[in-house]
């Protein structure tokens, strides 16, 4: 994986604080344009298998680049590798393969949120790309969950309960694990299954308290930070 062009390519987002921003961009374009687009396009399996595979590197990238050990980062790439390989070969929701790959693919975004998390807080003075840092963890997170209910969902079709019946799609997974962990919750879609209602459970508490305890304070360091120097000069 270390001679992987395009993880190395990727690493440019681990080297300076300005790439937490960029990360923050890709996750918000992945997000917030390409799972909608790919939801109302209904894209071939080359496009999906395409977009796991950057998520997994993006990953792996971090690993290899700011890791705090080789056994770590040996570890993120193994359940990266791993996770791709069975979502490659058995993409079907609904079998225990795609179970498998959806845990190891929230094991591979936990690790992911991890590194973020250990960029926003090591020491040193809270800038713009730090708070972004932050934001970007977040999303990650809902990345987690909807991995989370989606290897439910593979166990249980009905897992999660949508207005037309249907099964929920991946796209309607991660839908339901950003409006729980923004704490919107519309209800139109609603999670039956007893580890799909503690997965939202858990997503509610911690869309809650991060963004207040996380976030904020970072906003409050940083606004001191530039007062003091304001007062200095």
């Amino acid at each position: 994986m270390r001679g992987s062009g395009t993880a190395r390519a990727l690493s440019y987002l681990w080297g300076p604080e300005e790439g937490l921003s960029r990360l923050l961009v890709l996750l918000a374009l992945f997000l917030f344009v390409v799972v909608p687009l790919g939801a109302s396009a209904s894209p071939g399996r080359p496009v999906v298998v395409a977009i796991d595979a950057i998520l997994c590197l993006t990953a792996v990238s971090g690993a290899l680049t700011v890791g705090s050990s080789r056994r770590r980062a040996t570890l993120v790439a193994s359940l990266a590798v791993g996770a791709f390989l069975l979502r490659f070969l058995e993409p079907d929701v609904g079998t225990l393969l795609h179970a498998a790959s959806a845990f190891l693919f929230a094991l591979v975004f936990l690790a992911l949120a991890a590194l973020l998390l250990g960029r926003v807080i090591r020491q040193g003075p809270v800038t713009r790309h730090r708070i972004e840092g932050a934001v970007a963890t977040y999303l990650v997170l809902a990345l987690v969950t909807a991995s989370l209910h989606d290897a439910v969902v593979a166990v249980d079709p009905d897992a999660v309960r949508s207005p037309d019946g249907a099964p929920a799609t991946g796209a309607d997974l991660l839908y339901l694990s950003l409006v729980t962990l923004t704490t919107i919750g519309y209800g139109d879609l609603v999670p039956v299954n007893p580890w799909s209602r503690a997965l939202s459970a858990a997503a509610g508490l911690v869309g809650q308290l991060y963004p207040a305890i996380l976030i904020a304070r970072l906003v409050s360091l940083e606004l001191t930070q530039r007062t003091e120097k304001g007062g200095r000069s």
